[in-house]
């Protein structure tokens, strides 16, 4: 990730609360989960909105159909925002980023970007997700398939500012640490070094 591209950005006003969601427009990345979580909570009467941005993946056997999508973007509190090029200025807006994959990720880059601007995470605990995101420290995990789970967790969020916020801190710290372009190509340089010598 690169941190100086993907940079802090200040705390948007608190209400209306606004959850973010980036991922390819695939069942597998655990839309249905996500809207029915946002429901659970407009139920609730909470302020809230979700967000999402992303295109479809036709070839993807896990692709949402664009008639599905259309039904599910009449919800009141629910904007498709369809593909955006540069997502930062989505995520500066946003209180919290989720991430409720059912499985199958590698490493959520989209994860990292949304930490590198201090934002926290809300995540599924699935392989991938729990690489990045340390629950109570930069974000909760929460039992993948679970629109319960992830409505409390975003309730959670909405009713702790404070922690909120220090958890897009240490979200931002922990990218620096392991994240960071700077730590990939020196990892990767190592990795030369020892395949050259080993050949030598």
């Amino acid at each position: 990730i690169d941190t100086a591209h993907f940079t802090p950005q200040p705390a948007p006003p608190e209400r209306p609360f606004r959850v973010l969601m980036i991922a390819r427009l695939l069942y597998m990345k655990g839309f249905e989960v996500a809207l029915a979580a946002h429901a659970l909570l407009r139920k609730e009467g909470l302020d809230i909105e979700l967000v999402i941005c992303g295109g479809p993946d036709e070839d993807n056997p896990s692709a949402i159909p664009p008639s599905v999508v259309d039904g599910w973007a009449k919800q009141t509190g629910v904007r498709f925002l369809g593909q955006v090029s540069d997502v930062r200025g989505e995520i500066a807006k946003a209180h919290v980023l989720i991430h409720p994959a059912l499985g199958g990720e590698g490493l959520p880059r989209v994860l990292m970007e949304a930490s590198a601007c201090e934002r926290p995470l809300i995540a599924s605990d699935v392989a991938g997700n729990s690489d990045i995101v340390v629950d109570g420290e930069n974000g909760l995990l929460v039992k993948p398939g679970d629109p319960r789970a992830l409505a409390d967790a975003i309730a959670w969020m909405m009713r702790h500012p404070e922690e909120r916020a220090g958890m897009g801190v240490k979200g931002r710290a922990r990218v620096l640490e392991k994240f960071a372009s700077h730590h990939v190509a020196e990892s990767y340089s190592g990795l030369y070094r020892e395949i050259m010598n080993a050949t030598r």
